[in-house]
């Protein structure tokens, strides 16, 4: 494991084979990349096949992959080759809000959890899609007072859930708001109009931005298709693809201006409602993801729901929990079939975490 901000150990190597042809001493080493190489040196006393360990030091300033480029000083000639090491992400702070229920709607437990905590999607083994330390959990129930949420997010968690069923009041939008300021990471699952507003209003330090109530169970929202790292993510690519309302109704925002990346617009693609506002964004600058459904993570066994109106978060147990489309979704209108429509929603959750 390579972590950023850890400093590589004796355990920290690269296993180099070789081939030794004449004898003598050797040295080996890498480029320095975002603070860490690697380093190996000695004599050959024996030719043919060989193993030779090069030992890393340094501390990775970044989590990004460091492409490491490997020099001997091989008598033939400079003898290179590159190598990828891959950083791990550390454990991270996970603060989540909302009822603690089998639909997983603040993923701390249910499905949404199962997915947060399965080594196929963030995890150190080679086949992890995201490699990551994982999520450490605390939950604040679906309705913590105010001087409890202003404790827990002065704690600093890393990343903070909010689902259904949690109203933020205008103190509660300024404590998120603070905390958003101060570098941490809000997901936010909301179909409280009051509460919706209370946190764009907080948070864009805007009292114009209004809410709505929009369509219902069962609406299906078509994504953007700007090239963003949620959309087109690690677990997959949803840019003009749709989302999916669960049980409730969705919120509409309305008289946002500008700081704002729109993810999904408030008209249902299966609707022919009219409906403007915006349903599902980030903030360009905040780390701040919202949309419009508090049961946006909504699923009581991981497998697909058979319903096409409720739970459209699918993250199968028998595929190590890894996200994918629920594939029959929506009612029927505007042309749709009832079921005819595939929901994103829990691709987009594991792109958000990613």
């Amino acid at each position: 494991m390579y972590t950023k901000g850890t400093a590589l150990s004796s355990t920290n190597t690269i296993v180099l084979p070789v081939t030794v042809t004449t004898l003598g001493s050797y040295s080996v080493i890498t480029n320095t990349v975002d603070g860490i190489s690697f380093r190996g040196a000695g004599t050959f006393t024996v030719s043919g096949n060989q193993n030779l360990t090069l030992t890393g030091s340094g501390i990775p300033t970044s989590t990004a992959d460091k492409v490491m480029t490997i020099t001997s000083n091989s008598a033939d000639g400079a003898s290179t080759c590159s190598i990828i090491v891959v950083i791990t992400i550390p454990i991270k702070k996970v603060l989540h809000i909302g009822a603690e229920t089998a639909y997983g709607y603040s993923a701390y437990t249910g499905p949404s959890r199962s997915l947060m905590d399965s080594s196929t999607n963030f995890g150190t083994v080679a086949t992890s899609i995201v490699k990551s330390g994982g999520y450490t959990h605390t939950s604040l129930g679906a309705s913590p007072a105010n001087s409890v949420l202003l404790t827990a997010l002065n704690n600093k968690p890393d990343i903070v859930i909010v689902g259904y069923p949690y109203i933020a009041d205008a103190t509660a939008a300024g404590y998120f708001a603070n905390y958003l300021n101060n570098k941490g990471v809000l997901i936010a699952f909301g179909d409280d109009t009051p509460s919706s507003q209370n946190l764009m209003r907080a948070i864009f330090s805007d009292p114009a931005i209004s809410t709505v109530y929009g369509g219902g169970a069962g609406s299906v929202y078509a994504i953007s298709n700007t090239n963003d790292p949620i959309l087109n993510g690690p677990f997959g690519d949803v840019r003009g693809k749709n989302w999916g309302e669960d049980a409730s109704t969705t919120v509409n925002i309305s008289g946002l201006t500008s700081g704002f990346i729109p993810y999904s617009y408030a008209q249902p693609i299966n609707s022919t409602t009219s409906r403007t506002g915006i349903s599902g964004l980030r903030h360009s600058s905040l780390n701040f993801v919202w949309f419009g459904d508090g049961g946006f993570l909504s699923n009581e066994n991981a497998n697909e729901y058979n319903s096409v109106t409720i739970e459209p978060f699918v993250a199968p147990s028998s595929g190590g929990y890894r996200p994918i489309q629920k594939s029959s979704y929506g009612y029927a209108g505007n042309g749709y079939i009832s079921g005819g429509m595939q929901v994103q929603n829990a691709i987009i959750f594991a792109n958000i975490l990613a």
